[in-house]
């Protein structure tokens, strides 16, 4: 079932790209009139580091490198094999070949 670990790659991915939303949001910081210097410093370093990130050399952060994952298939979903071993294969993959964390 090689197609469910490669739907767990591309989700991955698209959550990190998700980033995008999360810069515009830290930017409010930079351009909001009451924020505090510390405020500030603190928002340029997060974009600085998700830029970093969006290459996919350096991870965007240093977290325990676990992921949770949650899926529901419908009932007119069927698979072969075992959903949790390909589920698992995709987030393993992704996660020591895209530097994601």
């Amino acid at each position: 079932m090689q197609q469910l670990s490669n739907i767990l790659k591309v989700a991955f991915i698209d959550l990190i790209n998700s980033f995008y939303i999360f810069c515009k949001i830290v930017i409010r910081f930079l351009k909001d009139p009451e924020a505090t210097k510390n405020d500030k410093f603190v928002a340029l370093e997060l974009l600085k580091n998700a830029n970093i990130a969006s290459n996919f050399v350096l991870p965007g952060c240093q977290d325990t490198g676990t992921a949770i994952v949650i899926g529901k298939r419908g009932q007119n979903v069927l698979t072969e094999g075992k959903d949790e071993e390909h589920i698992s294969h995709g987030v393993f993959d992704t996660y020591t070949s895209k530097n994601l964390r």
